[in-house]
């Protein structure tokens, strides 16, 4: 049987904290995204300061699958082993996402195809479950200093596989303690060249996780 990932309307989490709607194109080539068939990441890293009841979105961008795979070569080999075996021995991301579909929405079979979407359904939310809690070690988000969205879209429609996920800061420190000088470095150049310079995206891994 061929899988068809359930869509959903992109949820507001992962609108553009400036437009108030889904991010348009992609970072590093800028290829329009909303109206068109390629797929895409986004990704947002969020801080919290609950003494302000406030959250901080400290970076966000959409990135085409051409230019994350461009991406991905020029990690190390010993960085893509490390992650792999990292995420092997902390998580069970099939499991994860083979429960959350047999959890089935109203009107949203697991195997629907595109356009499977329950009308009645709040049309810009995150179903229950996805990105509740870091895929790492549980923690729910409400309770993170720091944490990391990630989804996979095409077009205006969000796909649900192994995607959306949450990953809380630790889990992240841990990340980056997994990779080599040189991924370190390429990781570097990247945020430089999108984001500048300031401290507060130091530590986010930017796009190696998905």
């Amino acid at each position: 049987m061929f899988f068809f990932p359930r869509r959903i309307p992109i949820p507001t989490e992962f609108y553009s904290t400036e437009t108030h709607s889904p991010l348009d194109s992609c970072l590093v080539c800028d290829c329009p995204l909303l109206d068109t068939d390629v797929e895409y990441l986004v990704e947002k890293a969020i801080r919290q300061h609950p003494e302000y009841d406030v959250q901080e979105v400290i970076i966000e961008y959409a990135l085409c699958l051409r230019c994350h795979s461009d991406l991905q070569t020029k990690i190390s080999s010993a960085s893509k082993h490390a992650l792999e075996t990292y995420f092997l021995e902390n998580t069970n991301l099939h499991h994860r996402a083979s429960m959350l579909l047999s959890q089935n929405l109203p009107g949203n079979p697991a195997y629907g195809g595109p356009g499977s979407v329950d009308p009645s359904s709040d049309e810009t939310a995150i179903p229950e479950g996805w990105t509740d809690r870091c895929i790492v070690d549980g923690t729910s988000i409400n309770d993170l200093h720091e944490y990391q969205l990630i989804g996979h879209c095409i077009g205006r429609e969000m796909l649900l596989t192994h995607m959306p996920l949450a990953i809380g800061g630790p889990a992240m420190d841990e990340i980056m303690h997994q990779l080599s000088n040189e991924t370190l470095d390429e990781l570097g150049g990247f945020r430089d060249e999108y984001f500048g310079p300031p401290e507060s995206a130091r530590d986010i891994p930017g796009p190696i996780l998905a």
